[in-house]
């Protein structure tokens, strides 16, 4: 299979030298070597020159790694050329505090805007997580302090359904509370087609929807339509201190409860 020229539909963006862009170009790259069955370095090393400004030419042509057709040391050598450990520096972990501060307080009504808060938080938090500025308790307690109030109580009651017998000191992690916010929202979707389909006279068939609800049986899924806005804004230290201190405890310690509790509350 041939790589797509440059500017077709599946060919990487034309890469112009942008710190910010130059570890997803090479992934993207890669990904086309596997799918096209590129196996040989001098024939990726020129691929990669065809996808890339002039003026990324230019530098790429005065490398070694390049001159020898070592495809291996040339992406290292672009990706440290080019600074790619920078876009991991731009935030900071009071950068993960102070945006789940300001996302705790927006409601999310539908899947794309749960989708943009999840992408939103990765970019955001997965870089300081990386550098180990965040331990991994932090990382998925923080993506769970930063939903809704009135959402995450709905995420819960999905969650402990799922899993009754939990400890309830443990965190969250990312992936479980996706699955069931897909899920939640995909459901309140099909739940309003419905409701439109009845206003034109049309009947849809509860059978459709039995196997996909069995799961979460007798569960009452209500769709909030106001919020209470009326609690002042938490502290960031109160916050940032408290889980510091719930990730230094044991979930056994008979303190470990009522602190997560109490945290959850200020959020």
């Amino acid at each position: 299979m041939d790589m797509p020229m440059r500017g077709q539909k599946e060919a990487p963006k034309t890469f112009k030298g942008k710190y910010t862009e130059v570890s997803d170009f090479i992934r993207h790259l890669e990904r086309l070597f596997k799918k096209c069955k590129i196996t040989d370095d001098a024939d990726k090393c020129n691929y990669l020159m065809e996808y890339c400004s002039n003026d990324v030419q230019i530098l790429i042509r005065s490398l070694d790694s390049y001159r020898r057709q070592q495809w291996s040391a040339l992406r290292d050598e672009v990706l440290q050329s080019y600074d790619a450990d920078r876009a991991l520096e731009k935030y900071k972990p009071m950068d993960v505090i102070t945006f789940t501060l300001k996302t705790k307080n927006t409601p999310c009504y539908t899947l794309t805007e749960w989708r943009k808060y999840k992408v939103k938080y990765i970019t955001v938090a997965g870089g300081p997580y990386q550098r180990g500025h965040i331990t991994r308790a932090d990382y998925h307690t923080y993506f769970w302090v930063g939903i809704h109030q009135s959402l995450r109580m709905i995420l819960e009651n999905l969650l402990l359904q799922r899993q009754p017998i939990r400890n309830p000191s443990a965190y969250y992690k990312i992936q479980e509370i996706n699955n069931v916010a897909e899920w939640h929202f995909r459901r309140n979707k099909h739940e309003a087609l419905i409701i439109n389909a009845s206003d034109y006279g049309t009947q849809v068939d509860d059978d459709d929807t039995d196997d996909e609800a069995s799961e979460f049986d007798g569960h009452e899924l209500t769709k909030k339509t106001s919020y209470s806005h009326g609690k002042p804004e938490t502290d960031i230290d109160a916050i940032a201190s408290m889980i510091k201190t719930l990730n230094g405890m044991s979930p056994e310690d008979p303190e470990y409860a009522p602190l997560y509790f109490k945290m959850l509350k200020c959020t």
